[in-house]
């Protein structure tokens, strides 16, 4: 048997492998026959995997050609087999000096050979199918990883995606705020540009007209002036004529001949007013057709359609209607500058026609010169060539031959110089002339600057068109950005869409390859599975599986926690949801009872400017009370002026009144005090009432006592004297009895006769008897006598009675007299009086409607206070309600910020808690890269262990599969086991992330919430501002009404005062008139008691 194999080759690839392009075929030969099979695959391992899949793919084709070999060799075996060598020499790339003793050696051999080869067959399909199983799962591998990283790539986009989409709408919110902005602005901007030259344009446009006029003026004026001069040329051309035409009839025929041959040569040259006219009129021609296309080119830009600027249009409206506008105000400023070019063309016609005057005045002049000088012919050679020098500097100048006199031949020098002074006077008129020639001149380049202005006001303006039709297309092309924008903006849609949809179908796919990568994971699970014998390897799964039990227990736990949070979260959200329930309960309890404020505020209003309406009236009919009241108190002093006249008369007439009178004046005065007691409080109209009917009823009772006095004062006079006649009577009887007697008995006595006793009471003494009848009675007569001297004591008594009555009598007619004067007076004051108690009735009666007007509107002004009273207290009510609403509000709105806050800590804890989580989160994620860490580390040992299982299983082939298999079915299932917890861990991971993003939008939401409340604590705080206002202003109003109503409190207590004032003032009139009264009554009875105590002492 032949021994180890020694090949230099092997030996130099076991001592240095290297790369495959250094071994050829032979080489792989002896390496796949060589024994040193271990120490090869060691060798071969420690390679790289490029190199290693090369020398694998080499050594199956040379196992391919051996097994040809082989195959070829199998025809040679004649006999059975022998016993199989003890050494393998499976070499089937040995050199050439081997091959041939092989091919010559014996049977046996062969067989032996071809045993050993069989067994190397077995042995590297072995290998072959091994290493074909750790190429695949390298492969898987790789591909795993590929699709672990497509994987963590997905679940990235998947997140940036979700992300991108949650940022989407906050975008578009944006961009739709900023769309308008930048709208906004770029509209503004273009605004402003379009308004300045908008501007510049109206100013232009506002030129452009004014130089248009002035333009029409100075052509209407230039075609005035032209018309003018040609029709003076006109006139100047057939005077020229006619005096050229005199001038021939007064030079004669050698003069016309001489003009004839002159007329030729100087037919050539013209004037220089033509030449002028002619330049003007070709200047004016051009400029005018020049001014029509410039008018044409205006209205064709004017004219031009711009369907992109509507506003470009309205403002060519609104500066055509400036431009009419401008052309009405020059059209109105026409007539001064017409008024100005007329007076112009009169003061040059005023000048031509002076100056043709002049001409007129010197052709005269040399006419007569002529006909004076005509038989002077010797000098009319120096004459004729002075003329022709003459017409020649006039030619020369400029002047028509026929404007310079051809003088005849033959003057004198005095006639020359006079020649000369005339054609010095004529250069003087050519020098005006050309003085009007410059003058036209100016005009013309005064025309042709302003011609130039307006060329370059309608460049300007045409490159105004031109930047408005820039505009016009930048406006187009702005447009069209926007359009493109807006395609953009539906690309990127389109492009969003279709993202959406390569996400899903990625989605898909991933889900798929995922599907695809399970399948592979299984198919690497079930090669690991046959590869993993290892004890270490379980008990580093083993401590990974603790680790794992520990990581899940702490997840359970964060779990738990999170729950628990989240369990507290639900309940303050629910606690927050039925605060915000009670929020907007409360708030729109307040936005009605705020819109009941501001109806009642509205109505307080309406009420208070009606009751300043009222106010406003009641001050006109306090002033109006004012203007009644003073005119009453000028009535009053009147009526008090004529009442104390008329008392002070009454009092005087009250002198004969009585005791009686007296007591019923008394008890008249007892019964006004008690009235005036009782009607204090009545109004002072009804006082002067009744005082008046008293005052009139006491006057009536005191006519009617005077005249009843004076009755009974005349028929007691008359009984007084019916009594006197009647005593008389019977004293005369007596006397006649007695006297008779006496006669009868003595004789006759002288006496007087009762007779002349008057009726008037004349004579009162008897004539005393002689004496010697008294001295010597009868006795008879004794008796007679007593009784007589008895009656004639008695009839002096009498007549002393009736002396005194008849003084009385007489002073009482004498009173009577008075009296009747008085009552004839009195009478007439009565007259009077009653006139004026009429008058006073009327005004009684028109101050009386106006005391009851009065009356009415205190009693309005009255029950207006009242109501303003009763308004007041209400106002006081609602203001006390309003300040309870406020203070309630305060405390809701202190409640709500202490809310707002607890809501915000809570927002923070939520906030904080948040970021627990996301730490959480993260931690979880550094825990699962970790674990991805460690199982790819689980990988690296796998591999590691596959090359060591690979080097031990050469020899442990049997017990290592074996053991292999016993170790594959527990890693099996604690991969299993694993796989299950990972994906547990997986699906705990994804719900974790879905709470958290459950959570996320619960603290949006709770954000939303929040910023609603913050609104409608601004809104609370808007409102309670407005209400704060709404109460200021209403306090403010409640003070200026409380002001109104202090205001007329005090007028109205002035007004109780003065009116208390004059109530006390004419109280005290009235005492004093009493006490006055009072006097004279007390006057009177004096005088009666003077009067009276004569009676019974006469009695």
């Amino acid at each position: 048997t032949p021994g180890p194999c020694t090949h230099p080759l092997v030996l130099s690839f076991l001592s240095s492998p290297c790369t495959l392009p250094v071994f050829p075929t032979r080489t792989m030969s002896h390496l796949v026959c060589c024994p040193r099979k271990a120490e090869v695959i060691e060798r071969i391992q420690g390679l790289d995997i490029e190199t290693q899949t090369a020398l694998a793919g080499a050594i199956q084709e040379v196992r391919g050609s051996t097994l040809g070999t082989a195959f070829s060799l199998c025809p040679l075996c004649l006999g059975p087999p022998a016993e199989p060598p003890q050494g393998s020499c499976g070499n089937f790339s040995r050199s050439g000096r081997c091959r041939l003793p092989m091919a010559c050696c014996p049977p046996e051999e062969l067989w032996e050979d071809r045993q050993h080869l069989g067994v190397q067959l077995a042995d590297a399909r072995g290998q072959a199918r091994r290493l074909r199983e750790a190429r695949l799962a390298g492969l898987y591998r790789d591909e795993l990883d590929a699709l672990r990283e497509k994987a963590a790539r997905a679940e990235r986009l998947q997140g940036e995606l979700s992300a991108l989409r949650e940022r989407l709408p906050a975008l578009e919110l944006c961009r739709g705020r900023l769309e308008p902005h930048l709208k906004k602005d770029a509209l503004l901007d273009s605004k402003a540009q379009l308004e300045g030259q908008l501007e510049s344009a109206r100013a232009r446009a506002q030129r452009l007209p004014q130089l248009e006029k002035e333009n029409l003026l100075l052509r209407s004026q230039l075609e005035q002036d032209q018309e003018q001069e040609r029709q003076r040329l006109e006139e100047l051309q057939q005077e020229k004529v006619l005096l050229e035409g005199e001038l021939r009839q007064n030079l004669g025929e050698p003069l016309h001949l001489s003009w004839e041959e002159e007329q030729e040569p100087n037919e050539a040259p013209k004037s220089l007013r033509y030449e002028v006219t002619e330049v003007t009129s070709s200047r004016l021609l051009v400029l005018e057709r020049e001014n029509q296309e410039l008018r044409r080119k205006l209205q064709e830009v004017l004219e031009a359609p711009e369907p992109r600027s509507p506003g470009l249009e309205q403002k060519n409206k609104a500066l055509s209607e400036e431009v009419r506008e401008i052309g009405l105000q020059d059209e109105n400023s026409r007539p001064s500058q017409r008024a100005q070019s007329s007076q112009e063309r009169e003061e040059l016609s005023a000048t031509l026609l002076g100056e043709k005057e002049r001409l007129e005045q010197e052709l005269r002049s040399l006419q007569e010169q002529q006909h004076c000088e005509v038989g002077h012919g010797v000098q009319r050679g120096v004459v004729w060539g002075s003329g022709g020098a003459l017409r020649g500097q006039g030619s020369w100048l400029g002047i028509s031959p026929s404007v310079v006199p051809i003088l005849p031949r033959g003057r004198s020098p005095r006639q020359l110089c006079k020649a000369e002074e005339q054609v010095s006077s004529l250069r003087e008129a050519l020098h005006q002339l050309e003085a009007t020639h410059i003058k036209a001149l100016e005009g013309l380049t005064a025309s042709q600057e302003a011609r130039g202005r307006l060329e370059q006001e309608l460049l300007g303006l045409r490159q105004e068109l031109e930047q408005r039709r820039l505009e016009a297309l930048l406006l187009g092309q702005l447009e069209a950005e926007a359009q493109a924008l807006e395609k953009e903006r539906e690309a990127l849609r389109a492009e969003l869409s279709q993202a959406k949809r390569e996400l899903v179908e990625a989605q898909s796919s991933l889900e798929a390859e995922q599907q695809r990568a399970a399948r592979q994971a299984e198919r690497m699970q079930e090669a690991e599975e046959e590869v993993r014998a290892s004890e270490r390897e379980l008990s580093t799964l083993q401590r990974g599986l603790e680790q794992h039990k520990v990581a899940l227990a702490q997840l359970e736990a964060e779990r738990g926690a999170l729950e628990v949070v989240l369990s507290q979260a639900e309940r303050e959200r629910r606690v927050l949801e039925k605060e915000s329930r009670h929020l907007r309960t409360q708030t729109q309890a307040q936005e009605e009872a705020l819109a009941e404020q501001g109806r009642r505020a509205a109505q307080l209003e309406a009420q208070s400017r009606l009751q300043a309406l009222e106010l406003g009236g009641l001050r006109e009919t306090a002033q109006r009370l004012r203007e009644l009241e003073q005119d009453s108190k000028g009535l009053r002093e009147q009526l008090a002026t004529e009442r104390i006249c008329w008392f002070l008369q009454e009092l005087l007439g009250e002198k004969v009144k009585g005791q009686e009178q007296a007591a019923k004046l008394v008890r008249l005065q007892e019964q006004l005090e008690q009235k005036e007691e009782e009607q204090v409080s009545f109004s002072r109209p009804s006082q002067y009432q009744s005082l008046e009917q008293r005052l009139e009823s006491s006057f009536r009772e005191m006519l009617a006592l005077k005249e009843e006095k004076i009755g009974t004062l005349h028929s007691r006079v008359e009984e007084l004297l019916a009594l006197n006649q009647h005593m008389g009577k019977e004293l005369h009887q007596e006397d006649t009895v007695s006297f008779n007697e006496l006669w009868e008995a003595k004789g006759s006595l002288p006496f007087r006769r009762a007779g002349d006793y008057g009726a008037g009471g004349s004579s009162r003494e008897w004539e005393t008897p002689p004496p010697s009848l008294a001295d010597s009675p009868p006795p008879q007569n004794a008796a007679l006598l007593a009784e007589k001297e008895a009656l004639v004591g008695r009839l002096g008594q009498l007549e002393s009675q009736l002396g005194a009555l008849q003084g009385e009598l007489l002073s009482l007619q004498g009173q009577s007299g008075g009296l009747r004067e008085e009552s004839g007076r009195l009478q007439a004051q009565c007259g009077t009086l009653q006139v004026e108690k009429a008058a006073l009735q009327s005004q009684k009666a028109a101050l009386e409607a106006q005391a009851a007007d009065l009356r009415e509107r205190l009693a309005s002004l009255e029950a207006e206070v009242r109501m303003a009273r009763q308004e007041r207290d209400e106002w006081r009510g609602r203001h006390e309600g309003l300040v309870r609403n406020h203070d309630k509000l305060a405390l809701l709105h202190e409640r709500q910020g202490a809310e707002l806050e607890g809501l915000l800590g809570k927002q923070a804890s939520l906030k904080g808690t948040l970021r627990a989580l996301e730490q959480e989160h993260r931690e979880l994620q550094d825990r699962h890269s970790h674990l991805v860490a460690q199982q790819a580390g689980l990988e690296e040992r796998e591999a590691i262990l596959r090359g060591e299982r690979e080097r031990l299983e050469g020899a442990e082939v049997q017990a290592a599969l074996a053991m292999a298999e016993h170790a594959q079915g527990e890693q099996q299932g604690e991969l299993r086991g694993l796989q299950g917890r990972l994906t547990g861990l997986q699906l705990e991971q994804a719900r974790l992330e879905a709470e958290g993003t459950t959570l996320r939008e619960q603290n949006q939401q709770l954000e939303v919430a929040l910023s609603r409340l913050r609104d409608q604590c601004e809104l609370l705080a808007q409102l309670k501002g407005n209400q704060e206002e709404e109460n200021r202003h209403l306090l403010q109003e409640i003070q200026k009404l409380s002001q109104e109503n202090r205001r007329l409190l005090e007028r109205s207590m002035e007004n109780r005062e003065q009116y208390h004032s004059e109530q006390r003032q004419y109280l005290d009139k009235l005492n004093e008139l009493r006490r006055e009264k009072q006097k004279l009554v007390e006057k009177i009875m004096d005088q009666y008691r003077v009067l009276d105590p004569a009676l019974p002492k006469s009695k």
